[in-house]
């Protein structure tokens, strides 16, 4: 059986999807036809095919679909490999205990019964998204020895935290998910933010893979040709597109002028977007020897600043001419967010905290770090938005201010007001596991910074978190066991023994294996109060 699709998210181009299924036992009567018309045949064929089964005297009838993008056959072929053998619960068995490989790469002990579930369940629901599909079976595009994958949907959220989180305890999934990325851009021209059904589909804010690219490189995940990915990086930058809403950038005025004018829908997010883009591009140059390449960009990364607004303090547009746009209210967007001229999916109080390369020159440019908190401390009291996908690392800002307690404190808040086991427990959209890397890494107390190589240290939810590192089989252990939901400030902490008095930890001092232990207490302490987090930039 075949099914037409008319269109996915945000494109009009058609896809197939082929069935074949079978039963566990023979039908008295089998229907096919379509809606208007039924007949009895043995087997249906076609886009608009229908089949009824009849059975009069069988209590429970065990169906298996086998389901592929390229035909019926592959479908049949899919169906024979992955439901032997015949038998619910064998097969229910076999997928639990693969489910459950994965699951044992993170386990967490402590905790309320309520936040365990959460926690089990953005698990699985992390690891939904993108449909692995294999090596050279379930491509219909090209010829391809790499794995595939379809569904990246999208970058633009996962970048936040997901595939940051997956990258430390499923390393060699990114690669792979990486080199298939790779592998559309050798193919398309151009490399995908999101790639559903075979099709490059609306680009939100520039290209993320470029993020990814330098994240996966900094944290040293091997088996990715880095100078072919940097190519493809550069050509976002130095090749405007002709279809900027499918692939690359509105790269005219970002160029010429130094700043994405209100000639482009959402510009001063895209601005600042293509701004840390570059920074990631600079980065990976950097790292593989083309200094030249990484000086370029280093300094077009700086073309952030060219939209802050002195007088607002915060991020504003301007007209192709140089002009502020007028009127301007930092509180507002159109209903329809995403079609808002200045800013996608918010407003420019909530985007103007998105300087991932230069943290420490914008609490600078707030008036100094006690400044920078009560801006920080205005936002939050005004209860705006934290858990749209841009926005989730505000909270933990306040390591730039010199307060990592109250990082903690405010993380650990919206995670228990934002979440929940009932029906509205998701405060909103997915989005390929950004929800589920937000609340798993917040309760662990092991945040990322995207693009980069380091976590934001907080009080964990868990008396103990095991993260198998990779294939590798090394763990890093979190113990924190004081852990409750009084307990929610940090006091001492020590790494593989060692006192740390500083509120994160790179990369490279847990990749191999370890322990960090902390202290926790009820109270705000002096802990990790001396220095800022890394600022690249700054």
């Amino acid at each position: 059986m075949l099914a037409l699709h008319e269109k996915g998210w945000e494109y009009d181009y058609p896809y197939k999807i082929f069935f074949s299924g079978s039963l566990n036992t023979t039908p008295d009567r089998i229907l096919v036809g379509d809606a208007d018309a039924l007949h009895e045949h043995d087997h249906a064929v076609g886009e608009k095919a229908v089949t009824v089964a009849h059975f009069r005297r069988t209590q429970s009838v065990e169906v298996r679909i086998g389901v592929s993008f390229v035909s019926i056959p592959k479908a049949k072929n899919s169906l024979n490999k992955e439901c032997q053998p015949f038998s619910f619960e064998k097969l229910t068995d076999r997928h639990r205990a693969q489910w459950q490989s994965w699951f044992d790469r993170i386990q967490v002990e402590g905790g309320t019964e309520e936040q365990r579930k959460i926690f089990q369940t953005f698990f699985y629901r992390l690891l939904c998204m993108p449909t692995d599909l294999g090596i050279a079976d379930e491509m219909n595009h090209w010829q391809s020895d790499i794995r595939h994958f379809s569904e990246f949907y999208c970058l633009w959220d996962s970048v936040r935290n997901a595939n940051s989180l997956l990258m430390l305890f499923a390393p060699e999934l990114q690669r792979d998910m990486l080199n298939c990325l790779l592998d559309v851009a050798n193919n398309i021209g151009w490399l995908p933010d999101a790639w559903i059904t075979g099709h490059s589909t609306k680009i939100q804010g520039g290209s993320s893979a470029d993020i990814l690219f330098n994240e996966a490189a900094l944290k040293g995940i091997t088996g990715i040709d880095y100078a072919y990915a940097l190519s493809f990086m550069r050509k976002n930058n130095e090749v405007e597109s002709k279809d900027p809403y499918s692939h690359g950038r509105y790269l005219a005025d970002y160029r010429d002028l130094g700043f994405v004018s209100t000639k482009a829908i959402n510009c001063v997010s895209r601005h600042l977007e293509y701004s840390y883009q570059d920074w990631c591009i600079g980065s990976l140059a950097e790292q593989i020897g083309q200094h030249d390449v990484a000086e370029r960009y280093f300094e077009s990364a700086r073309k952030l600043w060219n939209l802050w607004r002195p007088d607002l303090l915060h991020f504003a547009p301007k007209t192709p001419g140089g002009d502020w746009a007028e009127p301007f209210d930092i509180n507002y967007a159109r209903p329809d967010s995403w079609n808002d001229p200045y800013f996608y999916e918010g407003v420019s109080r909530a985007w103007s905290f998105n300087t991932q390369h230069d943290f420490a020159e914008l609490v600078k440019r707030c008036g100094g770090a006690s400044a920078f908190e009560q801006k920080l401390d205005d936002f939050f009291n005004e209860k705006l938005r934290a858990t749209k996908e841009t926005f989730m690392h505000i909270p933990l800002l306040y390591h730039y201010a010199y307060r990592p307690d109250k990082s903690s404190l405010t993380l650990r808040t919206i995670l228990a007001k934002a979440y929940s086991t009932a029906r509205n427990g998701l405060p909103d959209n997915e989005d390929m596991g950004c929800h589920s890397a937000f609340f798993m890494c917040g309760m662990i107390g092991l945040y990322p910074m995207m693009g980069q190589d380091w976590y934001f240290l907080t009080a964990p939810a868990f008396t103990s978190s095991t993260i198998t590192l990779g294939e590798s089989g090394a763990t890093f252990v979190i113990k924190a066991l004081k852990a409750s939901p009084e307990h929610l400030f940090i006091s001492a902490a020590t790494l593989n023994g060692e006192p740390i008095d500083r509120a994160w930890v790179y990369h490279r001092e847990i990749e191999k294996g370890g322990q960090l232990t902390l202290e926790l207490c009820n109270a705000p302490t002096s802990w990790g109060t001396k220095r800022q987090p890394p600022s690249p930039m700054g």
